[in-house]
């Protein structure tokens, strides 16, 4: 089987949390954090952990991206930095994104990068940063099962994971969640 290169972008109170998990698992290759932390970048360096200096040059190193971003970013640093022009080079890359997202975004997103034969994952995932920091979140994921089967170490890494169907799922759900915590 071959090894499962992970980059992570957005190191913020959640993804921080998800980086450090792929990082025990063996499986974060790069991060990148638009915010420069050199303390931080300096613990993940001596893990032999690649801090790109862009979206684009983390996709030169791993063939799964994670996103960990706000909603209003997710297009910008998917398609405006470069980041799908790479991935769309690599065989069955893969991109995942962890975020607080609109579920009508994540089926165009979906749509867009597949016909650049890039998987795109809706990945919706609670438990705040806590749980996030011990690997505990639960994951709820959209998007073709098949990337969802080769990505399944990766969010084992993270949390409980669970596949829900088509793309815009996994976010759908995350968001019924956050509209019942509320009630």
């Amino acid at each position: 089987m071959a090894e499962i290169r992970v980059g992570i972008i957005g190191l913020g109170k959640m993804g921080l949390g998800i980086a450090e998990n792929l990082l025990k698992a063996g499986f974060l290759k790069a991060l990148y954090k638009r915010t420069p932390d050199l303390q931080l970048f300096e613990r993940f360096e001596k893990e032999s952990v690649y801090i790109a200096k862009s979206p684009q040059d983390l996709a030169n190193h791993v063939d799964i991206v994670v996103l960990s971003v706000p909603n209003e970013s997710v297009r910008e640093v998917i398609f405006d930095s470069g980041l799908a022009d790479i991935m769309r080079l690599k065989q069955n890359s893969i991109i995942a994104d962890a975020g607080n997202c609109d579920p009508r975004q994540s089926i165009r997103m979906h749509e867009e990068l597949k016909k650049s034969n890039i998987h795109f994952l809706d990945v919706g995932v609670s438990g705040g940063p806590g749980r996030a920091k011990d690997g505990a979140l639960a994951v709820w994921v959209g998007g073709d099962e098949e990337a969802y089967d080769r990505m399944l170490p990766v969010l084992q890494a993270i949390g409980k994971p669970v596949y829900l169907g088509p793309s815009g799922s996994g976010h759908k759900i995350k968001m019924l969640h956050n509209v019942m915590e509320q009630a």
